[in-house]
């Protein structure tokens, strides 16, 4: 992980920061004639950007309202630009990297919001950026190497530069300039466009990567802001994935680990052993195993402090005597949370009962509202008991039989409801932890609930209580959903005729509903993404006789976001095999393959079926930002679910 050690007091070292400061040069702007068109958008929009290589969008409020314009890179020929579309597509080409495998998100774990590197095929997340700032608006640049992006300090945002191979971080521009802000690479990938904030108006900037030879490229008693500078890669053209037998990405906040690894090798090597090694000694390890796709978050059992902690992966072949590794710092701190710390419901505190038998008393006791003398609990109440010990989580083999399977969801699903941890496990992960016995054990803290949202000014319903279990029942047949429409990204639920918009307090039920759009009813078939030898592609995994099959039979484009309806026989998935981001539906013999949506430029992603299979939620761009839409699984019947108040993405169809 790349950690954004980012001292102000260094700021001096930097260029404007000393008397060798350089003076920013103003270009000269000329407007170009009003009425020139930008070509029309219904052509290819890829072409188009292609075309329009080297010119920079932004916008401006120079003619009284906030618009859209296009000028050269120089300041010169400014001329509005209609094509909202156009800027939200080039903007959302920036955070991908130069071959497309990869791209750069903004995602909370824990307390934080971080930036991390998301590997398309797999899936896997790493993360990059760590601290007690807030990131976003990365851009990959197109050599490939560098990562730029906004990080708030203090409240004050500032531009920064990651340098993927060397982990070093530095500002764009020095932080006595003013405030930075969205950044935007040139097509070379040796200079960067930015925002710049004096304090009296906001001004498009370029300059060098170490900050030398500024330029001003806008002057006036007006603002010009957020811009994004053209450039169209050669994915084609660009390095493929890494060969590397092991994928593997991890997260931290505090003593929360997230831990994420993938056999690229088709299930030939798989993970053996993985280990979290810090300063202080051994702090997680699986012992041996045998996973194709580990992935688990875990809680480590560490004093409060700061530690080194290197992660350890083994396999057969080419781990098999030294381990792939990866280096983190863990910032473990104990905190004491303050009254102005606690958000709404306003959480109340009472005294515990007596401890129950097992985990399965303690659920019936959580159901039935028995944690306390006074009866069934408001909402956002908790017991006042000692912080939980830390659970050691260990990789579960699939289960041997249906009977098995359905064993370990009821005993997972009381331990999410006795514990109410923001980042409970998924049904068929089962922890070191026997059931508990008659040693006290703390009981649960606040279980997450859902209250109506409504858009910031408009006064929302009184929220409503819900029942207070893993995936509530009041959730079901929901759509979850992830969206920034309250300023930053948190999970929402749905009905799917568009009606009773709702936030989750907290995430786990999103992740528990995500876990199951990949396993069948039964819990039988389970689908997942593999490399061959020329791309990523979809198979599944038969747990009854122990053997893999593979779904997707294209060519040579990637297939992702796999998910399976309940019967276990069709599989919705996404593929880049025509050139855009399309979405499929096939048997899981690979029979009957359909292509459900024909786009120029489109991206639609993350598939979910419904409950009974006739409907197939999905996010897509086609309307310049990340909307949900529902589609039947032969392409019939398209319709939009989002309301437009925000980017809407990662959609799940709770079952």
């Amino acid at each position: 992980m790349l950690l954004a050690v980012l001292l102000l007091a260094a700021c001096s070292r930097l260029p404007f920061g000393g008397d060798d400061a350089q003076e920013p040069v103003s270009a000269s702007v000329t407007f170009a004639n009003p009425v020139v068109n930008v070509p029309d958008e219904s052509v290819n929009l890829a072409s188009l950007l292609r075309s329009l290589q080297g010119k920079i969008l932004f916008k401006s409020n120079r003619d009284g309202a906030e618009r859209l314009y296009m000028m050269d890179a120089d300041g010169s020929n400014v001329v509005p630009l209609a094509q909202a579309t156009l800027y939200a597509q080039a903007i959302q080409l920036e955070s991908f990297s130069p071959s497309r495998h990869k791209q750069v998100i903004v995602q909370r774990f824990g307390d934080g919001q971080y930036l991390f590197v998301r590997e398309l095929g797999t899936e896997i997340k790493q993360q990059i950026t760590g601290g007690p700032w807030a990131y976003y608006a990365p851009v990959w640049g197109p050599k490939g190497q560098q990562i730029a992006y906004v990080t708030e300090i203090e409240g004050r945002p500032f531009v920064h530069l990651v340098n993927l191979e060397n982990e070093k971080t530095s500002f764009a521009l020095s932080p006595s300039v003013g405030e930075t802000s969205h950044p935007s690479w040139s097509p070379e990938g040796d200079r960067l466009a930015l925002t710049v904030n004096t304090g009296e108006q906001r001004q498009i900037w370029i300059a060098n990567l170490d900050g030398t030879q500024p330029q001003i490229l806008s002057q006036g008693d007006y603002d010009d802001w957020d811009p994004v500078w053209i450039k169209v890669t050669d994915a084609s053209a660009a390095p493929a994935s890494p060969a590397e037998q092991i994928g593997v990405g991890w997260t931290v906040d505090r003593c929360r680990v997230r831990i994420e690894a993938v056999d690229r090798s088709n299930g030939s090597v798989p993970i053996e052993r993985i280990q979290i090694v810090t300063s202080a000694g051994i702090a997680f390890d699986s012992g041996p195993i045998s996973a194709r796709d580990f992935r688990e978050t875990v809680v480590l059992d560490l004093v409060s402090g700061t530690y080194m902690a290197e992660l350890r992966i083994w396999n057969s072949d080419q781990h098999k005597e030294k381990p792939l590794t990866l280096s983190n710092t863990l910032f473990c701190l104990s905190e004491t949370p303050t009254a102005t710390d606690v958000a709404t419901p306003t959480v109340l505190v009472v005294e515990p009962t007596p401890e129950p038998a097992d985990v399965f008393d303690a659920a019936t006791r959580v159901a039935q509202g028995q944690r306390a003398q006074t009866g069934q609990l408001p909402i956002g109440a908790v017991v006042a008991t000692t912080t939980p010990q830390p659970v050691i989580i260990t990789n579960t083999p699939t289960p041997e039989n249906v009977a098995t399977r359905v064993y370990e969801i009821a005993f997972a699903t009381a331990r999410a409801v006795t514990t109410g941890t923001p980042t409970p496990l998924p049904p068929w992960w089962i922890t070191a932890t026997p059931t508990p016995t008659d040693t006290a054990t703390p009981l649960p803290t606040n279980t997450p609930i859902s209250v109506p949202w409504a858009p910031r000014g408009v006064l929302a319903a009184t929220p409503q209580p819900t029942p207070t279990q893993p995936v509530p029942s009041a959730l079901q047949g929901k759509i979850l959903f992830q969206s920034d429409r309250d300023g930053r990204t948190e999970i929402f639920a749905i009905n799917p005729d568009g009606s009773d918009i709702q936030k989750l307090t907290a995430p786990w039920p999103y992740e528990q509903a995500l876990s199951v759009d990949t396993l069948s009813r039964d819990g039988v078939f389970r689908v997942f993404v593999a490399r061959d030898s020329r791309s990523f592609q979809v198979f599944y995994h038969d747990a009854q006789f122990n053997v893999d099959a593979r779904v997707s039979l294209l060519g040579a484009g990637d297939a992702w976001d796999p998910a399976i309806d309940t019967s276990g026989w069709r599989v919705a998935f996404v593929s880049n095999e025509a050139g855009n981001d399309e979405l499929y539906v096939v048997n899981r013999d690979g029979s009957e393959l359909v292509r459900l949506t024909q786009n120029d430029w489109e991206w639609d992603r993350h598939p979910s079926w419904s409950p009974d299979g006739s409907e197939i939620v999905f996010w897509s761009n086609r309307d310049g930002r990340k909307q949900l839409y529902i589609i039947s699984p032969d392409g019939s019947n398209l319709r939009r679910l989002s309301d437009g108040f925000g980017n809407d993405w990662d959609p799940v169809w709770v079952k």
